[in-house]
C-alpha cells in the first residue's frame, strides 16, 4: 500500500510538471520574467478575458501565468474609473500597471505645461484616490509610467526632453506630498523603442529622469506585420534586441519590461515569432516583464490607412498557432507567476533601493544583475560617517511643489590633493571636525577653497607639499602619494613602514620605487589589493570612488 502511495505521488508530481513547469522555475535560483495583459478595454469592463486567457494558459488549474494586469488611464480620470481599474487587477490577482497618460483631443497638454503644474489639481486627485486604493484593507501597489511614449510624435506631450523629465518628478513629488507610500507604486520608464528618425533628439535616453526617480525602465515595440505598406514581418533582432541593449546601457542597474508587446498575424508566421522572440527576450539579462496587447485598433483610432482593419494583436487573430506557442512559452522558465501580495512581488519587485547618489546608484534586487558598482556601498559608508557629501547636487525648482534634489558623488573623477586633505582631516578627527583658520603657509593655497584643511594636514605631519613650498591642491593624487597620505593619516607623522624586504607583493613595484615601503604595508593591512592582475599601478592616479574603499578601510568607519 505504501509503495503504491509513493508511485501515485511521483505520477502525480510528473502531471504537474507537464502542466505547469512554471510552477518550479521559481526554485531554480533565477527571477521569473513576469507576464503581462491588456484586455481590449477598460480593466473593469474586460479583465475578463484575462480571467478566460490565464486559464486558457493553465490549463483551469494549477498556479496563475498572468501576474501584472495592463491599462491606460489619464492624469484626468475621475476617482471611479482610477479605483475600478486598480481594483479590478487587484482583485482578480494582478498587479496593475497604469500608462498614466495626459491630454485630450479637446485640451492637449504638453510637457510644459504638466511641469510648470497646469493639471496639479488633477494630479493630487489620482495621487490621493490611489493613497487611498493602496491603504484601504491591506497594503497594496501599481506600477504606473507617468506619461508613455513620450518620443512618439502621436501625443501632446512630445518633443520636450528637459520637460518631460521635470513633468515626471512633480508626479512623483505630489505622490509623496499627498502620502502615498513609496512601497505603493514602482514608477515606471517607458518610451517606444522607435523614434522618428528626423527627430534624433528624441532618442528614449534624453528623456530619461535618471536613476534615482526611476525604478523600472520599458518600452514598447510591435511586429506590424504587412498592416501598413512600409511594414514587414520583423523579427526579435530588429525590434527588440537594439532597444534592450541601449535600455541596458542607459540604466544598467534597473529592470527592463516591454512595456507593450504585440504582433498582428498578417504577414506574419506567428508561431515561429512567437516561439522566437519571447524565448529570446526571456533569455536578456534583467528582463523582468512583457506585457502582451491582446487588443485591436481601428483605422479611425490609428489616424492614418492601414491595410488592415481593424490592427489586431489579439492572441486570438487568425489561426490558433500564435496563441499556442504563446502559451508554451510563457509557461516554462524563466517565466513565472508572482502574486500580488506574495513576498516576492512585495520585497523585491516593488523594493527601493536605499541610496544616496544619483551616480553611484545600487542594483535593483528586482533587476538580478550584478551591476552595482563595486564602490557603492564603501560610497553609502562615507556618507553614514559624515565624511563626503559628495561632489555638487542639482535642484529641480518646483516652487509650489517640493523640490527634487539630484546629489553627485563623481566616483570616476580623480582626487585631487585638496581633495585628500579634506577625507583624511575627517578620517583623522571625525565628521565634525572643522579645520582651525589660521595663517596660510603654502604659496598656491591662499583663497583656495581649501586652504584650511590643507593647513590642518601639515599641522598633523601628513604633508610637506609637493616642493618648493607649495601643496599643488588641485593636483591629482596618485596611488604611490595615497599609501603615504593614508599611513600617516592612520598612525600619525613619526610612523615610518618597516622595511620593505626582497619583495612589495606587486610586478609593478619594485624593492627600490621610493614608495615601495608604504604600499607593501598598505597592503599587509588589508586596505588596498592592488589594481588588479598581481599589480599596483602606483603612478596612476586614484578615483573618488576608489577613495571610498581606502578611507573606510584605513579608519575603520562604521
Amino acid at each position: 500500500m505504501l509503495k503504491k502511495n509513493f508511485s501515485m505521488f511521483f505520477m502525480l508530481a510528473a502531471l504537474l510538471f507537464s502542466l505547469f513547469p512554471n510552477a518550479t522555475a521559481q526554485g531554480e535560483g533565477s527571477l521569473p520574467v513576469l507576464v503581462g495583459i491588456y484586455p481590449s478595454a477598460e480593466l473593469y469592463q474586460t479583465v475578463g478575458e484575462i480571467n478566460t486567457l490565464d486559464n486558457f494558459l493553465r490549463n483551469n488549474i494549477g498556479p496563475h501565468v498572468v501576474s501584472i494586469a495592463g491599462t491606460f488611464l489619464d492624469i484626468e480620470s475621475p476617482w471611479w474609473l482610477i479605483t475600478n481599474e486598480l481594483n479590478s487587477a487587484w482583485d482578480n490577482g494582478y498587479v496593475p500597471f497604469v500608462n498614466l497618460g495626459a491630454g485630450t483631443v479637446s485640451q492637449p497638454w504638453t510637457a510644459k505645461q504638466i511641469a510648470d503644474g497646469m493639471v496639479d489639481a488633477n494630479i493630487r486627485n489620482w495621487a490621493d484616490t490611489f493613497r487611498g486604493w493602496s491603504s484601504y484593507n491591506g497594503d497594496k501597489r501599481a506600477f504606473i509610467a507617468p506619461m508613455q511614449e513620450m518620443n512618439g510624435d502621436w501625443i501632446t506631450y512630445k518633443d520636450d526632453p528637459a520637460n518631460y523629465i521635470r513633468a515626471y518628478l512633480r508626479i512623483q513629488q505630489i505622490f509623496k506630498e499627498e502620502g502615498v507610500s513609496e512601497s505603493a507604486v514602482s514608477w515606471v520608464f517607458a518610451p517606444n523603442g522607435w523614434n522618428n528618425p528626423g527627430k534624433p533628439e528624441n532618442i528614449f535616453e534624453n528623456f530619461y529622469p535618471g536613476d534615482s526617480a526611476v525604478d523600472v525602465v520599458g518600452f514598447s515595440s510591435f511586429n506590424f506585420g504587412t498592416c501598413w505598406s512600409y511594414t514587414a514581418s520583423e523579427s526579435y533582432e530588429q525590434i527588440y534586441k537594439p532597444y534592450l541593449d541601449r535600455m541596458a546601457a542607459m540604466a544598467p542597474t534597473k529592470p527592463i519590461f516591454i512595456a507593450e508587446i504585440g504582433s498582428v498575424a498578417d504577414g506574419v508566421d506567428r508561431a515561429f515569432w512567437m516561439t522566437d522572440t519571447l524565448s529570446k527576450i526571456g533569455a536578456y539579462p534583467g528582463v523582468r516583464a512583457i506585457l502582451y496587447f491582446n487588443r485591436t485598433e481601428d483605422q479611425g483610432n490609428i489616424g492614418e490607412i492601414v491595410n488592415c482593419n481593424p490592427v489586431d494583436y489579439s492572441l486570438d487573430s487568425s489561426s490558433s498557432e500564435g496563441k499556442d506557442a504563446f502559451k508554451t512559452q510563457v509557461t516554462q522558465s524563466p517565466y513565472g507567476y508572482w502574486a500580488p501580495d506574495s513576498t516576492d512581488m512585495m520585497n523585491i519587485a516593488f523594493a527601493r533601493p536605499d541610496a544616496t547618489f544619483e551616480d553611484v546608484w545600487p542594483a535593483s534586487a528586482f533587476a538580478g544583475k550584478s551591476t552595482t558598482p563595486y564602490y557603492q556601498s564603501w560610497v553609502e559608508r562615507l556618507v553614514d560617517a559624515n565624511v563626503t557629501g559628495g561632489c555638487g547636487s542639482s535642484v529641480v525648482d518646483f516652487s509650489d511643489v517640493t523640490d527634487f534634489t539630484y546629489r553627485y558623488y563623481c566616483p570616476d573623477d580623480d582626487v585631487t590633493r585638496a581633495q585628500m586633505a579634506v577625507f583624511l582631516g575627517r578620517g583623522m578627527h571625525g565628521a565634525s571636525f572643522n579645520p582651525p583658520v589660521g595663517s596660510i603657509t603654502f604659496g598656491d593655497t591662499a583663497g583656495h577653497w581649501a586652504q584650511h584643511w590643507i593647513e590642518a594636514l601639515k599641522a598633523d605631519g601628513v604633508t610637506g607639499g609637493c616642493g618648493g613650498g607649495n601643496y599643488c591642491p588641485d593636483v591629482s593624487t596618485t596611488r604611490a602619494q595615497m599609501a603615504i597620505f593614508l599611513l600617516k593619516g592612520k598612525y600619525g607623522s613619526a610612523y615610518a613602514p618597516p622595511p620593505v624586504g626582497t619583495d612589495t607583493g606587486f610586478n609593478d613595484v619594485p624593492v627600490d620605487y621610493w614608495a615601495a615601503a608604504w604600499i607593501k604595508q598598505l597592503a599587509v593591512e588589508g586596505i588596498t589589493g592592488g589594481c588588479g592582475s598581481g599589480s599596483y599601478c602606483p603612478d596612476s592616479s586614484v578615483t573618488r570612488g576608489q577613495m571610498s574603499i581606502f578611507i573606510v578601510r584605513t579608519f575603520n568607519l562604521p
